[in-house]
């Protein structure tokens, strides 16, 4: 081969060649070619089933080739259903580009014929465009589709050989049965093939893959000339002087489906038309025309189409008269035609008057021979002389004619042919008509700006008097905020335009115009209703003005969204507009009948344009079983939205409710179902824009229903339902709804011995607030805000009686809610200024979720049968409520109100008290209940009232006793409770206890004990003190609330002040026995707690309160808690220097891994005058690893004095001391105040503090402030400082209207940081500031060496610690820049034998004679269950253990991160790794190993990042990492622990001993040993159950208690003999009979036992026999599977 030659062709790829489409999912195997994206030939393959083709293989000619599809390609299946004998195939440009130029399918049967998309194909089939003489340019581009590929052309090869058939035969491939007319069925056709692109002939295949695979073949024949005189003998009979000159029959089938599952489904059609060319020869005219036939059963449909050759009204006059002589009648019968058009009155039209087209049906019998004329019609091209919109002169605006009777041409549709295609003959025409031009001679005026003025479709009705013109348009789509417009604007969707004018004398309305129109009315994208619904109506025009009138057609009022303005098209995409927030609470409401009438007119603001002015809704909705009547208008952007109740039947408050949300809502009974008569109750719906009761701030939209129910005796109650929705709020957000109605007065309840007892308030009402907006926060709860309350009481609704919250909240932002989401009974009364005060607020049932406003969203059904089957809903929570209430009710003085609702049952308590002299009682849990069916409290049924217990106090001094009763029942829990105090001074003794049984759902009953006992007094004196008091207690299945800080004082085993008098000594008996959420001691199955305490008073200084809490059972947790009282000098000393009472609290949670060590002082708390107040707090935590410890927290801590840094971040569950401060007043002119800080983290320390000094004297005042904060890095060493002084001055003086103001003050601020130590000093004079700079400027200290940072691990302590091992360690080293190579080997000699620690985990065995150990001594250990750990104080990666030889034996890998050293300063990770060597004289045997972790704090071990690095100039001085202890530790690999092998049999030298054949003898028998009897078939396990039975245990357990013997089948007497004894008198003892009525088996059984062995009958062992109590009880969790028993 010479250099010259061309390379080869590169190898043909082998396997299938498949093409994709730009979008396609590649898969298989074999060359792939992705198509171009949005080119013509890839949209077609796209809209492929499989968006691909696939080929045999790829294209290899560098020239153009043909290559067939595959048979598995899903598009040669489809296209082959024509031919299954048939091929389909591509030809692609060459090989490198790979494009496709053309399409090809070639048909087999029933004629060989080639269908393809190339340009030459095309253009002998549907002609060329271009400039003439030119070569043929193809109307579709290659490889035969359009841009979109929606439709590929194919044209039949114009080479074809013509085939001929029979007319029978063509049918016969349409898929049609044979020709109608027997007749036709042996006719011949020939195919008619053109190679003349002048001349094309429409023989071609279409293939549409996106319309269901359509492909359409359509095929044209010429019939033979005998055949065509025969059918020309047929025609002529009924229309003479017509002759055909050639007649085709076009044949055309079209298959369409679908791809299912891999199989292709096919549906095919088919026709056949007959089209010809003749001519017609009326009284001398020879016209050229088309016709085309279509052949039914019993007719011809023949359709003639005339060009240019009839114009003018006398040769239209001939042609209707040859017409009418074919039907046969006279000539002149037509001639009105041509007058209508031509008259002068109201002229419609010119003379250009032109026949375009005559369609006539003949009748025939006899097989198609005979025929009849039956009808006709004529199409006529007429030039209208309306239409033009005149200008300002009153001439048209343009000339060009208006044009009747027009298509399209639509050559290349598939359904196109020629005889049904009317184009103009006019070379231009206009492609509308005016509307306001649209009447000859007159002018519309006024057209409404949203309805175009061109009309592009049209028609027109004529006749001798008047003239009818119409036409249709589409509404014009905008928006009504994009101008400044009235009222929202109306989209009318198509538009029917029907105008009239009669010009006959006495006409009384000569000019009619009518605009009729349907349109789809959308509710928003956020509707919960989306049902479109239809306005249907009609716009009139009367003296230049237009007015709409519609019928609304719809479900739901969710579709007047287009009746509210919108926010504008240009708006932002959060923005919103009026329809966003008033439809979301109207939308619900059902529709019976709307009327709508629309106003068109010019306004101020728009100009000449005419628009929607203003409109009016009238009509009825659906409420219920209630019919509202509606009036809704709008003008001048402002709406009135009101409905009144018009007609109905009776029904409940809670489906009018129902309807008006759309939603369930979970209302109590008594609510949802008091009712709603229309003949004398009332209602009243209103929707409006509220006002804001705070200036400046948005307004929101309100929905109000006011439902007014009367009772007998002329009660009336009026409830008020509201929805709300922020006009900030987003069009998704829902809205909130608030049902609030006011209950009567209850009736007088007389009791014995107190009296009358009347309601003690003013007022009650029930409210539901429901809200499913989002929370701008997870802490903020659903409900009403401050602001949204105050909204309301501004609608005319709320005026009478305004909502009233009881608002506590310290927050006086308008966004705190006051009243939360939820069921809510209030009780309101009016102080001495007549306000009314809500002072409780009972939320019953609180709405479950945050921001779930949906609590029901299932509306309450009724079956037709009678009540729901559905599970009944609680309808209260089960919580109660009190408030603070002093009253005077009979003999009773109330101190508290409370409520409680549950199971229809309203409970109004009340604490109550009765004195007699020095004798006191209390009632508690007094209630008075009642069954709350109505709003009307009045004519309800009162139940007894309940009491809770009672209380006695009596007090003489010395004397004093206090004692409570108390029994409590709720559902979960049955109590007693007492408690007693008695006081002899100094001594006093408390003892309370408590007895209840416990229910909790979804467990197992209990019953809770607990004991408390206390005693104060002076007991025992020592030399410097002495014990005043001993507490002490116990619970069973109890638990104790852990006291926080500043509970502690009144924690019941330390509080010493609750018993001071007999009134505080009740209050604590009341606490203690208290079962409520806040007690002391709660219910608690499998929990036990025991405290033991003392009172010491030590030196007359110091008291001291502690007690020691232990709570066991499922966890165990210790608490030591108690309150500390110094008084300096002494507490008798009449003055004290300091007092200072301390709580102190320490608990250890072994469960879930925590320490708690907490210090509050009390506000009592004072040094150097009682006025100097101290306060504060102090907190020390660590987390351990526990059974349910945070695993992310364990080895955390935070010890924390007076709290942290003001910037510093809390975590969540850490704690929060108090400052520590100090506030002192010095009477009226003078006060010193200071606080202080100090917190270490693993991450940071911090401390501060401010002092404040002030003094007020009339016109002088001085100040002194003073401030320092800190921050300290650990490692390495870095601090930063601030701290500033500011001195002052003022003095103000005013003489008359002179106000004379003089002010001093000097200021500095001290900056300070290092090492190396340096700062700035900032100071201020007032009038200049100047800063002070010193130090280094370098503010941050140098990195780490790698053995400096070991040091820091190791802590300087250990390294001075002897060595324990000689196991090596050794560490990767980085290379440079962390350490020198002198700093590497110095490292490397100080890492051997340093920072390991060992511990025996397993088996090790102490020496009990001598149990001292030495340090380091040799362990002795029991091999089989011996383990270890090594502990390495330098986190690793990985450890090894190698054997003598340091092989490999085993290694574990860290499964945590990477190890960094933050100290250092660098972001490469360290390479740790622990080898260990176990020295092994027998074998190599592999010891078990498993990774040990520790929690360490990020501080050292995390990787460094300079941009969060404080203390790096760059960072912008970033502390925001220290401040947030988020991550403050992290899991690394600190140890590893070592198993070790498994034991295995030591190696025996001696040989096998078999000690059964070493004593077996063979001992002959005189007879054969005698086989073993079966037992009786009694004792045979009871057989098991089918594992599929539910209640086998429960059988079981039933077998076990009662066996079958104890059925009454069993004889009278029954008795077991056992033989134990063969002596004579053990056989001579009688059988003991069992009496009927102790019948039973077990028992028997033992008591047989007992008298056959003469057991002593004292220890009642048949007692024992049956089932232990125990067993039965915890059956199900004692045994695995139900244990097999005896029959």
């Amino acid at each position: 081969m010479s250099n010259k030659d061309p390379p080869p062709p590169p190898a043909p790829p082998s396997g299938p060649f498949t093409v994709y489409s730009s979008v396609a999912k590649q898969g298989g195997t074999g060359s792939v070619k992705t198509l171009t994206a949005k080119t013509n030939i890839d949209n077609f393959v796209r809209q492929l089933s499989s968006s691909s083709l696939v080929f045999p293989r790829a294209p290899t000619s560098p020239s153009p080739e043909t290559i067939p599809l595959d048979p598995s390609d899903i598009t040669f299946k489809w296209l082959t259903l024509l031919d299954p004998k048939g091929t389909v195939s591509a030809g692609f440009h060459d090989a490198a580009t790979q494009d496709i130029d053309n399409f090809q399918v070639r048909m087999a049967a029933p004629w060989d014929l080639v269908f393809s998309s190339a340009p030459t194909f095309l253009v002998t089939t549907f002609g060329s465009e271009g400039n003439p003489g030119l070569a043929p340019v193809s109307k579709v581009p290659v490889p035969g589709l359009k841009d979109t590929g929606s439709l590929l052309y194919m044209g039949l090869d114009p080479t074809t050989t013509p085939v001929t058939a029979s007319v029978k035969e063509l049918f016969a491939f349409a898929g049609l049965k044979s020709p109608p007319l027997s007749e036709f069925a042996p006719w011949g056709v020939t195919l008619r093939v053109s190679s003349d692109p002048a001349k094309p002939i429409r023989n071609a295949l279409w293939y549409s893959p996106l319309n269901y695979d359509q492909t359409i073949l359509r095929l044209q024949f010429s019939l033979s000339d005998a055949d065509r005189a025969t059918l020309q003998s047929y025609i002529a009979k009924a229309l003479p002087s017509l002759e055909f000159r050639n007649v085709d029959f076009i044949c055309r089938r079209t298959i369409t489906g679908m791809t299912i599952g891999g199989k292709i489904s096919a549906s095919a059609q088919g026709e056949v038309l007959i089209e010809t060319e003749c001519h017609l020869l009326p009284k001398g005219h020879d016209l050229q025309i088309r016709a085309g036939i279509s052949i039914f059963h019993d007719q011809y449909h023949l359709t003639f189409q005339l060009d240019k050759q009839i114009k003018g009204h006398s040769a239209l006059g001939d042609i209707l008269a040859w017409l009418a002589e074919c039907v046969g009648l006279q000539s002149d019968d037509f001639n009105f035609v041509t007058d209508m058009l031509m008259q002068q009155d109201g002229k419609a039209f010119g003379d250009a008057l032109e026949l375009r087209r005559i369609q006539i049906a003949l009748g025939t019998d006899d097989g198609g021979k005979t025929t009849k004329l039956m009808s006709f019609s004529v199409d006529i091209q007429a030039t209208a002389t309306f239409g033009h919109e005149n200008g300002p002169d009153g001439n048209p605006k343009d000339a060009d004619p208006v044009v009747f009777l027009l298509t399209p041409d639509r050559n290349l549709a598939p359904g196109f042919e020629e005889i049904n295609s009317l184009v103009p003959t006019l070379a231009k025409v206009r492609k509308a008509i005016s509307i306001p031009g649209l009447i000859p001679g007159l002018n519309i005026e006024n057209v409404p700006h949203n309805i175009p003025t061109d009309i592009s479709r049209a028609y027109i009705v004529l006749n001798q008097s008047s003239i009818a013109v119409g036409g249709t348009v589409q509404s014009l789509d905008f928006t009504s905020q994009d101008k400044d417009y009235p009222v929202p604007q109306l989209n009318l969707g198509w538009v029917s335009i029907d105008a009239s004018y009669n010009w006959a004398k006495g006409a009384t309305s000569p000019l009619n115009v009518k605009a009729s129109f349907l349109a789809e009315l959308r509710p928003s994208k956020n509707a919960t209703h989306k049902e479109p619904a239809t306005l249907v109506g009609a716009m009139v025009y009367d003296s230049g003005k237009w007015t709409l009138s519609a019928d609304l057609e719809g479900l739901y009022l969710s579709s007047l969204y287009n009746f509210f303005f919108q926010k504008p098209s240009n708006a932002d995409p959060d923005a919103t507009g009026e329809a966003d927030h008033v439809l979301p609470l109207i939308e619900a409401i059902e529709i019976e009948s709307m009327k709508l009438t629309y106003v068109y007119d010019k306004t101020p603001t728009t100009g000449d344009q005419v628009v929607g002015s203003s409109f009016t809704f009238d009509g009825i909705l659906n409420v219920s079983d209630l019919q509202l009547k509606l009036h809704f208008s709008y003008e001048k952007k402002a709406f009135e939205f009101r409905a009144t109740l018009h007609a109905g039947s009776a029904t409940t408050i809670g489906k009018i409710i129902e309807d008006l949300v759309g939603d369930g809502i979970d209302v109590p009974e008594f609510l949802y179902d008091a009712k709603l008569d229309p003949a004398k109750d009332g209602l009243e719906i209103g929707v409006m824009k509220g006002s804001s009761a705070k200036p400046g701030t948005p307004a929101p939209f309100h929905f109000v229903a006011k439902l007014t129910v009367n009772f007998p005796k002329d009660v009336q109650i009026t409830l008020t339902f509201a929805q709300w929705h922020g006009s900030n709020w987003s069009a998704s957000e829902p809205s909130k709804k608030l049902i609030k109605a006011a209950l009567t007065g209850i009736p007088h309840v007389s009791i014995p011995l107190v009296g009358d007892i009347t309601q003690p308030f003013d007022e009650m009402y029930f409210m539901h607030v429901i809200d499913g907006t989002k929370k701008k926060s997870s802490q903020q709860l659903p409900g009403i805000t401050r602001k949204e309350k105050d909204d309301l009481n501004l609608d005319e609704a709320f005026k009478a009686h305004p909502l009233v919250a009881k608002d506590k909240s310290k927050d006086t932002s308008d966004d705190v809610v006051v009243i939360t989401a939820g069921a809510h009974l209030a009780i309101v009364i009016k102080n001495e200024r007549g306000e009314r005060v809500c002072i409780l607020d009972y939320n019953f049932k609180k709405q479950k979720t945050v921001g779930d406003g949906k609590e029901n969203t299932k509306k309450r059904t009724i079956p037709a049968g009678g009540e729901s089957k559905e599970p009944a809903k609680k309808d209260s929570d089960g919580s109660a409520a009190s408030a603070p209430l002093k009253k005077k009710m009979g003999g009773l003085s109330i101190s508290d109100i409370g409520l409680k609702y549950e199971n229809k049952i309203l409970s109004i308590s009340f604490t109550a008290t009765m004195e007699l002299g020095p004798v006191g009682f209390s009632l508690i849990g007094f209630a008075l209940n009642m069954e709350l069916t109505s709003l009307n409290l009045s004519d309800i049924r009162m139940l007894p009232p309940s009491l809770e217990g009672f209380s006695v106090v009596f007090e003489r001094k010395p004397l004093s006793i206090a004692g409570i009763i108390r029994h409590g029942k709720t559902p979960e829990l049955e109590y007693y409770a007492g408690g007693l105090i008695v006081g002899w001074t100094p001594y006093q003794l408390e003892a309370a206890g408590f007895y209840g049984k416990a229910k909790p759902e979804g467990r197992d009953p209990f019953v809770s004990v607990f004991v408390f006992a206390k005693l104060a007094g002076p007991l025992v004196s020592l030399e410097f003190a002495e014990i005043s008091g001993v507490t002490g207690g116990f619970g069973y299945n109890s638990s104790v609330r852990v006291p926080t800080a500043d509970q502690i004082p009144s924690f019941p085993f330390i509080d010493q002040h609750a018993t001071d008098n007999a009134g505080d000594a009740l209050e604590a008996l009341q606490k203690l026995t208290s079962a409520g959420q806040d007690a002391w001691f709660q219910p608690l199955p499998d929990t036990y707690w025991a405290a033991a305490g003392m009172k010491i008073d030590a030196f007359q200084m110091i008291a001291l309160d502690a007690v020691v809490v232990v709570q066991f059972g499922t966890s165990i947790k210790l608490g030591i808690f108690g309150v500390a009282l110094v008084d300096v000098p002494s507490s008798l000393s009449d003055f004290k220097f300091a007092h200072v009472e301390l709580g102190l609290a320490v608990v250890v949670d072994f469960d879930i891994g925590i320490m708690k060590v907490e210090a509050q002082l009390s506000p009592k708390s004072y040094i150097l005058h009682p006025s100097c107040k101290l306060t504060g707090g102090f907190a020390l935590w660590y987390w351990f690893d526990a059974p349910h410890a945070d695993q992310a927290n364990v080895g955390n801590f935070v010890f924390s004095l007076g709290g942290y840094h003001q910037a510093f971040k809390v975590p969540v569950g850490w704690p929060v001391p108090d400052r520590l401060k100090i506030s002192w007043g010095l009477g009226n002119n003078l006060s010193i105040s200071g606080e202080a800080f100090f917190a270490i983290t693993p991450k940071v320390c911090m401390g501060g503090g401010r002092l404040r000094a002030s003094y007020s004297a009339g016109p002088i005042a001085a100040w002194f402030d003073a401030f320092a904060n800190f921050l300290i890095q650990y490692q390495p060493f870095h601090f930063a400082s601030e701290a500033g002084i500011c001195i002052g001055a003022s003095f103000n003086l005013d003489i008359w209207f002179i106000h004379i103001h003089i002010s001093v003050e000097v200021s500095a601020d001290l900056y300070l940081w290092g090492p190396p130590l340096a700062g700035i000093v900032s100071v201020n004079i007032k009038v200049a500031r100047f800063n002070i700079h010193f130090g280094d400027d370098n503010n941050g200290p140098g990195a780490l060496q790698l053995d400096q940072f070991f040091d820091l691990v190791l802590q300087a302590s250990s390294k001075k610690k002897a060595a324990t091992t000689t196991t090596p360690m050794s560490v990767a080293i980085p290379i440079n820049p962390i350490m020198e190579p002198d700093q590497a080997a110095r490292f490397k000699r100080m890492s051997d034998n340093v920072g390991h620690t060992f511990l025996a985990r397993f088996g090790l065995m102490n020496d009990t004679s001598d149990p001292k150990r030495e340090q380091n001594a040799e362990w002795v250990v029991r091999g089989g269950t011996f383990s270890f750990s090594i502990g390495c104080k330098m986190m690793v990666d990985d450890v090894k253990l190698v054997g003598n030889s340091k092989e490999d034996i085993n290694s574990k890998a860290s499964g945590a991160g990477s190890i960094y050293a933050k100290p250092m300063k660098t972001d490469s990770s360290l390479a740790s790794h622990m080898t260990v060597r176990i020295t092994q004289t027998q074998g190599k045997q592999v010891w078990g190993m498993s990774q040990e972790y520790k929690s360490v704090p990020t501080g050292l071990w995390q990787k460094y990042d300079s941009s969060k690095d404080p203390l790096n100039g760059k960072a912008n001085n970033n502390i925001d990492d220290y401040l947030n202890d988020k991550d403050g530790g992290m899991k690394l690999m600190s140890g590893i622990l070592f198993s070790a092998p498994p034991p295995k049999m030591s190696d025996d030298k001696l040989k096998v001993f078999d000690i059964i054949d070493s004593t077996l003898m063979e001992i002959e028998s005189d007879r054969q040993f005698p086989l073993p009897t079966d037992c009786h078939k009694d004792w045979d396990p009871y057989p098991p159950r089918n594992e599929e039975d539910d209640d086998e245990w429960t059988v079981v357990q039933k077998r076990w208690k009662t066996p079958l013997w104890n059925t009454d089948n069993e004889p009278k007497h029954s008795a077991v003999s056992l033989a134990v004894d063969s002596s004579p008198e053990a056989a001579a003892q009688p059988i003991v009979p069992v009496e009927p009525k102790t019948r039973d088996v077990q028992t028997d059984f033992v008591s047989a036992f007992v008298h056959a062995f003469n057991w002593d009958a004292g220890l009642k062992l048949p007692s024992l026999a049956k089932m232990p109590r125990k067993l039965e009880k915890r059956f199900g969790d004692l045994f695995v599977v139900p244990p097999m028993m005896t029959a």
